[in-house]
């Protein structure tokens, strides 16, 4: 069962409202049944919201170019990358790529999520992004006549495109845009972490991101180089 942050630590303030509606993946509920350990775990991200909660009149796609750091990872703990499409901050429904590494691996891997009214899935693929590679994440709507149709695509650093899958939500229209960095300890260092050519799609053409709300969690640091870049470090041992 996916696992939201709702069950942390009251929090006051714009604080405790942008933490409450950011969320956990799949696969930190998945680890949580292997380890007390990883269920006692801290939740820190360090990222952009295009608008922030509560959202708003979001553009119908997100990409952005994701360096893959490969950081070492303590065992029973999670760290992602990844850009999402959501789709309600109140129920917690969205759509999800990037990329997964936990401390039973020696490398990265992709994945995809979709969470919504009928359906919680995700999905991790075979392949992974190689160390010190920037790889390109898309989540578009696909523009047919069934319009709860997304497109997920990856493509590496030539272009080329290594996955590509449509996908079905319900519901469809996009609230919000965010390009995040999650842990789920502070010993995990991002340091090298970087996203870069933010965009969205407007329905026509693709257009870098004119806007951003930044969120961080300490020890982490984070580098607004733009409103379509970022970078950020810090944790570790």
């Amino acid at each position: 069962m996916l696992y939201n942050i709702l069950g942390e630590k009251r929090m006051e303030g714009k604080e405790r409202k942008i933490k409450l509606t950011l969320f956990f993946s799949l696969f930190t509920a998945v680890l949580c049944t292997i380890s007390p350990l990883l269920a006692q775990a801290s939740r820190l991200y360090v990222g952009y919201f295009y608008f922030g909660p509560p959202g708003g009149n979001a553009p119908w796609g997100v990409y952005s170019r994701i360096l893959n750091i490969n950081t070492a990872i303590p065992t029973y703990y999670a760290h992602l990358q990844w850009v999402t499409i959501m789709l309600s901050y109140d129920r917690y429904y969205w759509l999800q790529k990037g990329y997964y590494k936990d401390g039973t691996k020696n490398n990265p891997v992709f994945y995809w999520e979709v969470f919504d009214s009928s359906q919680k899935i995700s999905y991790k693929l075979s392949i992974g992004p190689t160390t010190g590679a920037t790889y390109s994440y898309t989540i578009v709507h696909a523009q047919k006549t069934d319009p709860k149709l997304w497109d997920f695509l990856i493509r590496d650093s030539s272009g080329q495109t290594i996955f590509n899958k449509e996908i079905s939500a319900d519901p469809y229209v996009p609230i919000d845009l965010q390009s995040f960095v999650k842990t789920t300890t502070s010993y995990i260092n991002v340091g090298g972490t970087h996203f870069s050519y933010l965009s969205y799609y407007n329905g026509q053409s693709w257009l870098l991101w004119n806007r951003h709300a930044a969120y961080v969690d300490p020890p982490y640091w984070l580098d607004q180089v733009s409103h379509y870049e970022f970078k950020a470090g810090g944790g570790g041992y």
